[in-house]
């Protein structure tokens, strides 16, 4: 693996450090353009918090053989924080900034964690503000937000209703 180490973002105590490592594998988008992206991406997301939300992190992007795209990404807790993401092999540098996953599990970073029944809330926060962080850094359009919103929104109307909030699962805890 590739290591690389980021002084990403402000936070309240001083610069945020991510660690980021690569994992063995090729990608169209290349060593330089993820490290790059992953910048980037931490100083929009401290953009919206007024800081990165934590000291220090460790982003590993995992490549995935014939896959365009980021398919999955998941912010795990252990002895640090761990940022962990599908990287598709075939994805170009540029299309990095249109894709949703790095924004959303770093915004996690800054919103409490709710064991449980809190899937919801947890989703849900990191969903609403990650276009309007991409939106801010200039990745993406405001009509593209609003529409998002208008299609997607409606998803999680069941969980208002018969199913509930602690039971919701897949759409639901998103929307």
């Amino acid at each position: 693996p590739a290591r690389a180490g980021l002084a990403s973002a402000p936070t309240a105590s001083g610069p945020a450090r991510l660690d980021l490592v690569l994992l063995d594998g090729a990608t169209r988008a290349g060593a330089t353009a993820l490290t790059s992206w992953v910048h980037a991406t931490g100083m929009a997301v401290a953009g919206f918090w007024g800081g990165f939300s934590v000291g220090r992190a460790l982003v590993v992007l995992v490549p995935v053989p014939r896959r365009t795209g980021l398919p999955y990404g998941r912010v795990l807790n252990g002895d640090g924080i761990t940022a962990m993401i599908l990287v598709g092999s075939d994805a170009t540098a540029r299309s990095l900034y249109d894709e949703w996953v790095l924004v959303h599990e770093f915004t996690h970073l800054g919103s409490p964690y709710i064991r449980d029944t809190g899937a919801w809330l947890n989703e849900g926060i990191a969903t609403y503000i990650e276009p309007i962080v991409r939106y801010r850094a200039g990745w993406r359009s405001a009509e593209s937000v609003w529409r998002e919103w208008h299609d997607y929104m409606g998803r999680g109307l069941q969980a208002l209703g018969a199913t509930g909030l602690a039971r919701t699962r897949r759409a639901g805890v998103y929307w």
